[in-house]
């Protein structure tokens, strides 16, 4: 991961998935859209009533990663500045289970 950070631009939100399998996850961010790395595409983000935003990474390889360049605005050509932190996220599987009561 280290080397992964050193050659990473600081704008870049890594999605890890540490599984044997391609998924998609949740991941929380600060910005108003991201953008795939060697995509044209632009993904607005969700906010979040707590504060903050969130998107779905989709298509993450099987022990592997997909970056995204966080965006201040979700229309292209407009304010394309990107938000000038680092941030990693690992993506985990939680479950959520409620004991059955005894009988």
């Amino acid at each position: 991961m280290a080397k992964l950070a050193a050659i990473t631009p600081t704008a870049d939100v890594i999605v890890f998935n540490p599984l044997s399998w391609a998924r998609k996850d949740l991941v929380l961010t600060e910005a108003q859209a991201v953008q795939p790395l060697g995509s044209k595409r632009i993904l607005p983000c969700q906010p979040l009533p707590e504060g903050g935003s969130c998107f779905i990474a989709q298509d993450l390889p099987s022990v592997g990663y997909r970056s995204y360049r966080q965006m201040l605005s979700a229309q292209p050509g407009k304010d394309a500045a990107v938000i000038p932190v680092a941030r990693w996220r690992t993506s985990s599987t939680a479950w959520n289970s409620t004991p059955r009561p005894a009988h």
